[in-house]
């Protein structure tokens, strides 16, 4: 977690934030360099979400010893993937470019980019595979449902193997300022700990 001073309103975060937020901590992946992984022309049609998605894939691929081809596709590898939403953070720097330049401005590509289900599409596209595909958006809880969600594909015999995680980038201001918000909701000294069940008195 990288700690953000209380009252500045540029803290080396990606995104300038707004000092009225007072937000104490915040995580990001600051040393990203999706060249690394994808050529100029993949890059113009993959949001920061959908880059994290393909890049972690293919280091689990690459770990796992599992051979992928996109000239040789695969019939019976999937996808299944988790995210809470997707590609926001791009959604909202696109309505900016909107409020001031109007629909020139906006990139042409916006709605392949943001949508959920441009992880999973992603992947299957990048490494061939032609088998099941999906994409939950269960919130927090959305990568380990995917895990879940790919055991079943395997048991049920729709695939042999299934790439299956979660993901997410979603530090843009607005979904910051609903963050916000809701801590101004919790008591005091609280943490949003939506899993965590209040202590019952023994009985």
């Amino acid at each position: 977690m990288e700690s953000l001073p209380k009252k500045a309103a540029s803290t080396g975060f990606r995104h300038s934030i707004p000092a009225v937020l007072t937000l104490n901590a915040a995580g990001e992946i600051r040393d990203w360099n999706p060249e690394e992984f994808f050529p100029p022309h993949r890059l113009k049609r993959l949001d920061r979400y959908a880059q994290f998605a393909v890049a972690s894939a293919k280091m689990a691929l690459d770990d796992a010893g599992l051979i992928y081809s996109r000239e040789q596709p695969q019939d019976r590898i999937g996808v299944s993937f988790g995210t809470a939403l997707g590609g926001v953070c791009q959604a909202e720097d696109q309505h900016i470019r909107f409020l001031k330049k109007g629909t020139r401005g906006v990139n042409p590509t916006l709605a392949l980019q943001v949508f959920g289900g441009s992880a999973h599409s992603n992947i299957a596209i990048e490494f061939g595979f032609r088998g099941v595909g999906t994409t939950n958006s269960n919130s927090c809880a959305s990568g380990t449902v995917s895990v879940g969600e790919a055991l079943r594909y395997i048991r049920d015999g729709l695939a042999d193997v299934v790439v299956a995680g979660g993901r997410g980038s979603s530090a843009g201001n607005a979904y910051l300022w609903c963050i916000r918000n809701h801590q101004d909701n919790e008591p005091v000294g609280r943490r949003s700990e939506p899993f965590i069940s209040p202590v019952r008195p023994a009985t």
